[in-house]
C-alpha cells in the first residue's frame, strides 16, 4: 500500500484547470505499488462522468522541501494524449502566488521531448508568459526509464538562486532568480511539495487516440528522492 505518511490522493475530474478529461482516484486500479514500484494507470472508462481515469499523488502537509536535489526515475506510458508530469508547488497560498516548479513534464505525442517550466505570479500559463525550455532527444522518452531532476540551489551567485534541470545526469537548462527578495517574480525560496500524476488530455495532452487503451498506459516510479546539503 502506498506510504500515506509521505503521499497523498487529489481526488475528481474538474478539469484541473487545464481542461483535463481524466477522474483522479485512489482505487487500486489507478494507483498501486507492485514490485516495488509505484503505477499509475490511466484507464478509458465511465467514472462520475468523466470519460478517463488517473492518479495523482502529492507530497502536501506532509513532507516539503526547501533547496535540494528532488530527483525520480520514472518510466512515461506515451501514446497520444497523455500528460504525466513530476513537478512541484509552493506550500503555502494558492497558485500562482505559490510558485510550480515543473521538473519534467512529457506529452505522449511528442515523446522525444522533454518540458521543464516555471511559474511564478509575473510569469504564469494563464498569462502565457511562464519560463520554460524543451529538449528533444533522438529516442523517446516512453521506452525506458530515465533520471528527472533539479537542483535547486541558494544564493548560488551574487544572492540569487537558481533552478537546473537534469535528465540522466545532464543539465538541459537553468533559470536564475529574478528579483531578490521577490515572490511575485521568484516565489522559489520557500517549502515546495512534490507531486506525481498521469493526466489524459488538457492544454498540454492535446487530443486523445483512445487505441492507446488496448494496452494498459502505466507510468511507473522507481523512486523519489531528495538530498540537501549538510551545513560543514
Amino acid at each position: 500500500a502506498l506510504d500515506e505518511s509521505v503521499w497523498g490522493y487529489n481526488t475528481g475530474g474538474s478539469g484541473w484547470g487545464n481542461r483535463e478529461l481524466q477522474y483522479y482516484t485512489t482505487r487500486p486500479e489507478n494507483v498501486r505499488l507492485e514490485n516495488g514500484m509505484l503505477l499509475i494507470e490511466a484507464r478509458k472508462e465511465q467514472y462520475n462522468n468523466n470519460e478517463y481515469t488517473s492518479g495523482r499523488l502529492l507530497t502536501k502537509n506532509k513532507k516539503t522541501f526547501t533547496y535540494g536535489r528532488i530527483e525520480a526515475r520514472i518510466k512515461f506510458p506515451g501514446g497520444k494524449g497523455t500528460w504525466p508530469a513530476f513537478w512541484m508547488m509552493g506550500n503555502a497560498g494558492g497558485w500562482p502566488n505559490c510558485g510550480e516548479i515543473d521538473i519534467m513534464e512529457h506529452v505522449g505525442s511528442i515523446p522525444n521531448r522533454a518540458s521543464f517550466a516555471l511559474h511564478t505570479v509575473e510569469k504564469n500559463g494563464t498569462r502565457g508568459n511562464n519560463w520554460h525550455a524543451t529538449k528533444m532527444f533522438d529516442y523517446s522518452l516512453a521506452d525506458d526509464f530515465h533520471t528527472y531532476a533539479v537542483e535547486w540551489a541558494q544564493e548560488e551567485k551574487d544572492g540569487k538562486d537558481v533552478i537546473r534541470f537534469f535528465v540522466d545526469g545532464v543539465q538541459y537548462a537553468e533559470q536564475w532568480e529574478a528579483k531578490i527578495d521577490n515572490n511575485d517574480s521568484w516565489p522559489f525560496n520557500k517549502p515546495h511539495f512534490i507531486i506525481l500524476n498521469l493526466a489524459i488530455g488538457g492544454t498540454m495532452g492535446g487530443s486523445v487516440d483512445d487505441a492507446i487503451f488496448n494496452v494498459p498506459r502505466i507510468m511507473y516510479v522507481d523512486y523519489v528522492r531528495v538530498y540537501q546539503r549538510t551545513e560543514k
